[in-house]
């Protein structure tokens, strides 16, 4: 079972590089980080391959897991993309975009509290929640707050670790890629004005029909002048 991709994340990787159709082109390395940003290194004699082709998507596969990659460039030995998903995706629309800040899930969580009863722990929840209908640039949508948590468990220690997530969903309206960055920044500037110190992108999903699929791109971290 695969992990979450946080946008802290560090992958390297010998991948199979693909094009759109998922015909094989080369071989290369992915290599994605906060750091580093998004990119294959390829044989020197591999790059004339992308040459006559469009490699606006190309995909990487690794193992059984397949990376979509989006706005792809080549420069010398390596083919550089400003957005990654995890998944194989042919059409980068969507109709849901998922984000998970930093520090804002301990202030939304932050009347939460457990209690003992009959030899069992209860998590009482009573975080604060927004839904709203926005239309911003033309486009409408809704902005949702969700309550989740995910357990770890090791010898008899017991961890819970608490998220928020905030949707943009509109079923009947399409998002692009660059609805992803501009959800994401405008989300993070505004928490960053309401809770008065610098909030960061922890994580970012998109949503086709009912599936999600994690999404990696480099941030700059946003402070108040």
């Amino acid at each position: 079972m695969f992990s979450n991709i946080s946008l802290e994340t560090d992958f390297t990787g010998l991948v199979d590089i693909l094009n759109k159709e998922n015909k094989e082109i080369a071989k290369g390395e992915l290599i994605f980080s906060p750091g580093q940003g998004i990119y294959v290194d390829i044989e020197i004699h591999d790059r004339k391959k992308f040459q006559d082709i469009d490699i606006s998507i190309l995909k990487c596969r690794h193992d059984n897991q397949v990376y979509t990659l989006s706005d792809c460039e080549v420069w010398s030995c390596r083919i550089y993309a400003s957005l990654l998903i995890r998944g194989d995706i042919n059409d980068l629309m969507f109709n849901g975009v998922q984000v998970v800040l930093s520090g804002v899930s301990e202030w939304f969580n932050s009347n939460n509290y457990f209690e003992y009863k009959e030899e069992n722990i209860i998590r009482k929840i009573k975080t604060k929640k927004i839904n709203v209908d926005i239309k911003n640039n033309g486009k409408s949508f809704n902005l949702s707050s969700h309550y989740g948590f995910k357990t770890e468990s090791k010898q008899s220690v017991a961890k819970i670790n608490e998220f928020v997530s905030f949707l943009f969903s509109n079923e009947n309206e399409i998002f692009s890629k660059d609805d992803i960055f501009s959800f994401s920044n405008d989300l993070s500037r505004l928490f960053t004005i309401l809770m008065d110190c610098s909030v960061l992108l922890e994580q970012v999903r998109v949503k086709i029909s009912d599936d999600y699929y994690d999404v990696f791109f480099t941030t700059s971290s946003v402070t108040i002048p």
